[in-house]
C-alpha cells in the first residue's frame, strides 16, 4: 500500500486516538477495541496486521478507527467509567471520515470480546454503529468469537478472507 498521505487524529499529548491510516481509491475502515501505540509511519503489530489483511482483500487502503479511543497497550489499564467527550469526539471524527468515501463505506468490525471487559465499550460501539448506519455501509468481519464478537487481526493469516455481516 502506498500511504502519500496519512490520516493522523490525536489529542495534545497522545494518549488519545481517534484516527490513523491513509484514503486510497478503494479503502477499507476497521474498528478496534482501543488504540494502542501505532503512528504514521510506525505501525504496531495490530495495525501491520490490519494492512496487510486489507491488501490481501483487495484494498489500497485502510483507516483505523477504535470503539474507545484512550491508547493503551494492555485494555485493564484503560479508564473504568468513560469520558463522554472523548466518546462523542471519537464519534464526530468517525463520521467525518466516513462521510469523505465514496459510498459504499466497507467497514471491518475487529473489536474481539475485550468490547464486553469495559461496562460503556458496548454502549459506545452501538452509538458508532447508529451513526455509521445512517450511511450506505457494509459491515466485514474475519471470524466470530465463541462470544459472538469479531475477531481482532492480531493473529490472523495476511491472506485471511472478510466475511460480510449478515446480522450486527
Amino acid at each position: 500500500m502506498d500511504s502519500n498521505e496519512w490520516l493522523y487524529v490525536n489529542d495534545y499529548d497522545n494518549t488519545v486516538r481517534y484516527i490513523l491510516g491513509y484514503k486510497g481509491q478503494n479503502t477499507l475502515c476497521c474498528i478496534g477495541i482501543n488504540p494502542s501505540t501505532a503512528e504514521p509511519n510506525n505501525l504496531d503489530r495490530t495495525l501491520q496486521s490490519v494492512e496487510r489483511i486489507a491488501t490481501s482483500n483487495g484494498y489500497d487502503s485502510f483507516i483505523m478507527f477504535n470503539v474507545y479511543p484512550v491508547r493503551d497497550t494492555i485494555f485493564e489499564k484503560l479508564p473504568k467509567e468513560e469520558n463522554e467527550q472523548l466518546r462523542k469526539r471519537n464519534i464526530e471524527e468517525i463520521i467525518k471520515v466516513i462521510n469523505s468515501l465514496p459510498k459504499p463505506v466497507n467497514i471491518w468490525l475487529a473489536y474481539g470480546d475485550l468490547i464486553d471487559k469495559r461496562d460503556y465499550t458496548r454502549s459506545c460501539f452501538n452509538q458508532i454503529k447508529s451513526e455509521l448506519d445512517k450511511n450506505e455501509v457494509n459491515y466485514w468481519h474475519c471470524g466470530i468469537t465463541k462470544s459472538g464478537n469479531p475477531k481482532h487481526p492480531l493473529y490472523k493469516k495476511a491472506n485471511t478472507k472478510l466475511i460480510l455481516y449478515d446480522e450486527i
